[in-house]
């Protein structure tokens, strides 16, 4: 039985350590073994796409795939080719510690007695012939590639085929699309929530401030907040947010946060905004009673932007750790004989509690 040419192609994930190779074997006995690349050679279409691909020339129809990285064993598969089957592809995937394998052809030759597509400018190919060259040449009897234009691609050095893999398209289109859809939804833009639909003759009634009138309150728009060094200002003004409401504490990993009651309370590193606006979206919610307490400095920009746009709606945002807006109201938590709150020329005496600050 003649040699036949195979390409072999794997899709591997998490991707393996490097060499990889492939082996072919059949009773108990390997008789080819071809290395796979990444890197846009030849077999290869794409480097660093995540598919690895290497070709080899092998007798026999049925076989036993043994896949290693380095040396050591990722799986093993069976497959098998039809006798007839010519210019053959492996197409191997590895997930989940699992490896399977499917034999296909590239370009499968046409059933006995089925006409052949005709030439361009030419003559309808006779029954079973391969597709003519152009000028209406017919192909040779018997439907065997002619090599010229229009017929079936000339194999390449060793038998093996160097036309694409329609296996590989299929799988390689499926990951793109599969690859699109997921940046779609990852880098998605927020539409702002759509206005609460409240019933006819009710109106929201404005909430106070956080600590009396004149203070900002703690929901419906952002406000810039400065506490001294003293440990007893941060679980005083969490405390007193935590007592009514949830909160989102925005906070640099490592930075430790007080016990508090109520709540809850969550928190998250400031490293992406768009991940604190999913959290916000998810803790909080829209219409609802939540904050933001952000203890590390705002992000600039068109992240603020985001940020203040597509905050949950009724949601506060408290920035207590450095670039707040001037025009945004402004609060100071002091010490002045006792806790001082101090609002442009308003100054309001606080007392702390069990459950934070509380106006004295």
């Amino acid at each position: 039985m003649g040699g036949s040419g195979i390409v072999v192609r794997l899709m591997a994930d998490p991707p393996p350590a490097s060499p990889l190779t492939v082996e072919l074997a059949a009773g108990g006995t390997k008789l080819a073994e071809t290395t796979l690349n990444d890197e846009g050679k030849d077999p290869d279409v794409t480097g660093g796409d995540g598919m690895y691909s290497g070709a080899t020339f092998v007798s026999g129809d049925s076989f036993t795939v043994t896949v290693k990285a380095a040396g050591s064993l990722l799986g093993t598969t069976e497959v098998a080719w039809k006798p007839a089957d010519a210019q053959r592809d492996l197409t191997l995937a590895w997930s989940g510690g699992k490896l399977t394998g499917e034999a296909g052809v590239s370009n499968p030759a046409p059933a006995p007695g089925t006409a052949s597509p005709p030439t361009p400018g030419g003559e309808p190919a006779s029954p079973g012939a391969s597709p003519a060259s152009p000028g209406g040449q017919p192909g040779s009897p018997g439907g065997q590639p002619g090599g010229q234009p229009g017929g079936q691609p000339p194999a390449g050095p060793g038998g093996v085929a160097t036309s694409a893999d329609a296996t590989w398209y299929l799988v390689f289109g499926g990951a793109l699309l599969a690859a699109a859809a997921l940046g779609y939804f990852w880098f998605r833009s927020r539409s702002a929530a759509p206005a609460l639909a409240l019933p006819p003759g009710v109106a929201r009634v404005a909430e106070r401030g956080l600590f009396g009138p004149g203070t900002p309150p703690a929901s419906g728009g952002p406000s810039t907040w400065t506490l001294p060094v003293e440990p007893e200002a941060l679980p005083g003004l969490l405390g007193a947010l935590a007592a009514r409401r949830r909160v989102l504490v925005v906070v640099a990993d490592g930075q430790a946060l007080p016990e508090v009651a109520g709540g809850p309370v969550h928190r998250i590193a400031p490293d992406s905004t768009d991940a604190v606006l999913d959290a916000a979206e998810e803790l909080l919610g829209n219409d609802s009673a939540g904050a933001v307490l952000w203890l590390a400095p705002l992000p600039e920009g068109s992240a603020r932007e985001a940020l203040l746009a597509e905050l949950p709606r009724g949601a506060g945002l408290l920035a207590a750790g450095g670039g707040g807006d001037p025009a945004w109201p402004a609060a100071t938590l002091m010490r002045d004989d006792g806790w001082v709150l101090e609002c442009g020329g308003l100054r309001r005496a606080l007392r702390p509690g069990p459950e934070g600050f509380r106006e004295g």
